[in-house]
C-alpha cells in the first residue's frame, strides 16, 4: 500500500514540476480561465434559449449524464477495459507483491478523481449561473461525491476484479443495462411525438419512479431530485437505496475474491490503448477494444507521375473502407438534412428559418467544422513513410496531394446536406453549389490551421499539447470570424446574397493557403516532425 502511495505522489508532483517548468503551462491556464469565463457568459443566453432558465432545469444535464455516461462505464468495468493501466504498471506494480485490489483501487482512483473534478465544475457553473440555488448545488457535491466514492471504488473491484461470475452472465447483464437505457430514450422520443417538446416535459419525465430505480445511477438521481425538487417518496425511497449501497458495496468488495486473473486482460487493453494513441497521430480512427477492421477487395489505376501518387494510395485505401470515403461527419449532415425536412412541417419553424433561410446550412457546416471537424485525414501517415520525402517532386505538390481528397469528401459531405435541406429552404442550383464550396473552403482553412499547428507549433511547445490545441482552435475562431465578417460585409456593399457566400469562400481559401504554405516545410524535411 505505501509503495502505491509513494508512487502515485511521486507522478503528480514530478508531473506538475513538469508543467511548472514550461511557459507554456501559465499561457494555457491563463487561456483556460478566460475560456471558462467566455463559456459561462455565452452560455446563459444559449440555456434560455433551449428551456433552461433555472437550476431545477439545469440539473437535467446531470441527470442525463449519470445515466448516459454512468451505465455504460460500468459495463466497461464487466468487460475489464473501464481501467487504464500504463506500461509501468503492467511491467513492474503487477508483479510486485501488492494485493490486486489494492492495485484496482489506486488505478481507478485516477479515473474517480477526473470524474469527480468534472461534476465539482459543472457543479461550480451552476453556482455561476444559478447563484440563488448555490446551496443546494455544495449540498449536492458534497453529498453526492462522498457517497459516490465508496460506490465507485467497490464497483471497481467487484465488477472489474470479477472472478466469480460467468462471462456469460456478464452478457447477458451487459444488454440488460443496454436494454433499459434503449427503452428510457424510445419512450422519452414517444411522449415528445405526443405533447411536443419543452423542458417541463423532460423534468416530469425524469421525475418518473422507474427512472429512479435502476440501481445506483437512478438512486443517485433520486438523491439529486430530492435535493433540487423537494419532498417524493420515491425521491426518499432512490437516496436511501444510494446511501445503502454506499455502505453495502465496500463490505461485498472487500469480501469478494479477487486473486489477479484480470491482469492479462490488462495488459491487452494497455497494448489496444497504445496502439490506438499511435494509430491517432497518423491520423487513423482508431476504437480501443475494437475488432480488427475489415478491408474490401479493391483496385486503381495510377495516374501521374511523382507526388500524385500519394493522392491515389488514399484513393485506393479509401476504397477498401466498408463505407468508402462517408464518415460519421456524412452520417451528421444526413441527419441535419433529414432534421430540416422534419422541421420544415411546422409553420412557425419555418417561418423563423426563412428569414435566414441561405445562412442555415452554411452555420451549421461552419459550427461543426470549427468545433468538431479537427480531422488529421492522412497527411499525418505520409510523414512518417519515408518513400514520401524521396519522392522527386515539390512541397507544395505533396501537401497538396496529401490532403487532396479531404476536400473531396468535405465537398460531398455538404452537397448531401444542401441538396436536402436546400431543397426545403427553396435555394436555388446557384446558392446550394457556394453553399458546398463554403463547406470545402471552411474544411480546408480546418484542415491546414491544424496541419500548421501540429508541423510548426506544436514541436516548439513540446510535451504540452493541450495548449497547442488551444492555439489551433483559437486561429480557427480567428480564421472564421473573418471569414463571416468579409461575408457580411460583402452582402452590404454589394447587395448581393451570393456576394456574401463568395466573400465567405475567399477569405477562408485565403486563411487555407496561407497555412498551408507555411506547413508545407513538414512535407520537405523529415526532421520537421521529429
Amino acid at each position: 500500500m505505501n509503495a502505491l502511495i509513494y508512487l502515485h505522489k511521486r507522478i503528480l508532483i514530478n508531473g506538475f514540476k513538469r508543467l511548472i517548468r514550461k511557459p507554456a503551462f501559465v499561457l494555457m491556464l491563463i487561456a483556460a480561465i478566460a475560456y471558462f469565463v467566455l463559456l459561462t457568459a455565452g452560455y446563459k443566453s444559449f440555456f434560455n434559449k433551449i428551456g433552461i432558465t433555472n437550476a431545477s432545469e439545469f440539473v437535467v444535464l446531470i441527470m442525463v449524464i449519470q445515466l448516459y455516461l454512468g451505465v455504460p462505464g460500468l459495463i466497461q468495468y464487466f468487460k475489464r477495459k473501464g481501467l487504464l493501466f500504463r506500461k509501468a504498471d503492467v511491467q513492474f506494480v503487477f508483479q510486485a507483491p501488492i494485493h490486486p485490489k489494492e492495485i484496482l483501487l489506486f488505478s481507478g482512483l485516477r479515473s474517480i478523481l477526473v470524474s469527480s473534478i468534472f461534476m465539482i465544475v459543472f457543479c461550480i457553473f451552476g453556482c455561476i449561473l444559478y447563484p440563488a440555488s448555490t446551496l443546494q448545488f455544495l449540498l449536492y457535491v458534497v453529498v453526492y461525491l462522498g457517497f459516490d466514492f465508496f460506490i465507485e471504488m467497490s464497483l471497481i473491484v467487484l465488477c472489474y476484479g470479477n472472478e466469480t461470475i460467468p462471462n456469460k452472465y456478464i452478457r447477458y447483464i451487459s444488454y440488460l443495462l443496454y436494454i433499459v437505457l434503449a427503452a428510457l430514450a424510445v419512450g422519452f422520443i414517444l411522449l415528445v411525438i405526443d405533447h411536443g417538446y419543452s423542458m417541463a416535459i423532460v423534468v416530469e419525465y425524469l421525475k418518473s419512479p422507474f427512472i429512479k430505480m435502476v440501481p445506483i445511477f437512478g438512486w443517485s438521481i433520486g438523491l439529486l431530485q430530492w435535493i433540487f425538487y423537494g419532498y417524493d417518496w420515491s425521491n426518499v425511497l432512490g437516496t436511501v437505496l444510494f446511501i445503502l449501497s454506499a455502505i453495502l458495496l465496500p463490505f461485498l468488495a472487500y469480501k469478494s475474491k479477487c486473486e489477479g486473473e484480470y491482469y492479462e486482460e490488462a495488459e491487452k487493453f494497455s497494448d489496444e490503448y497504445e496502439q490506438a494513441i499511435e494509430n491517432a497521430k497518423a491520423g487513423e480512427v482508431s476504437i480501443v477494444g475494437a475488432k480488427p477492421k475489415k478491408y474490401m477487395h479493391a483496385s486503381i489505376k495510377y495516374k501521374g507521375y511523382n507526388a500524385k501518387a500519394i493522392f491515389y494510395r488514399q484513393f485506393l485505401e479509401y476504397k477498401k473502407n466498408r463505407f468508402f470515403i462517408f464518415s460519421f461527419r456524412t452520417f451528421l449532415f444526413l441527419l441535419a438534412g433529414v432534421a430540416l425536412h422534419f422541421l420544415s412541417r411546422k409553420d412557425n419553424v419555418m417561418h423563423d428559418l426563412m428569414n435566414v433561410r441561405l445562412f442555415v446550412i452554411p452555420i451549421i457546416v461552419t459550427y461543426y467544422i470549427t468545433f468538431f471537424g479537427v480531422i488529421r485525414s492522412k497527411w499525418m501517415k505520409e510523414l512518417q513513410n519515408y518513400y514520401t520525402f524521396l519522392l522527386p517532386d515539390t512541397k507544395i505538390h505533396k501537401t497538396w496531394n496529401a490532403t487532396k481528397i479531404e476536400h473531396i469528401r468535405a465537398f460531398i459531405d455538404t452537397m448531401i446536406l444542401a441538396l436536402i435541406g436546400g431543397a426545403v429552404l427553396g435555394l436555388t442550383p446557384l446558392q446550394i453549389l457556394l453553399t458546398g464550396l463554403v463547406g470545402v473552403s471552411v474544411n480546408a482553412s480546418r484542415i491546414y490551421i491544424n496541419m500548421m499547428v501540429q508541423t510548426i507549433i506544436s514541436p516548439a511547445i513540446g510535451d504540452f499539447k493541450l495548449f497547442a490545441q488551444f492555439i489551433d482552435l483559437f486561429l480557427m475562431l480567428v480564421s472564421t470570424g473573418a471569414s463571416v465578417f468579409v461575408a457580411l460585409v460583402s452582402m452590404i456593399v454589394f447587395n448581393n446574397l451570393e456576394a456574401a457566400f463568395l466573400g465567405m469562400i475567399l477569405t477562408s481559401g485565403v486563411m487555407a493557403c496561407f497555412a498551408f504554405l507555411l506547413s508545407s516545410i513538414a512535407f520537405e524535411k523529415m526532421e520537421a516532425m521529429e
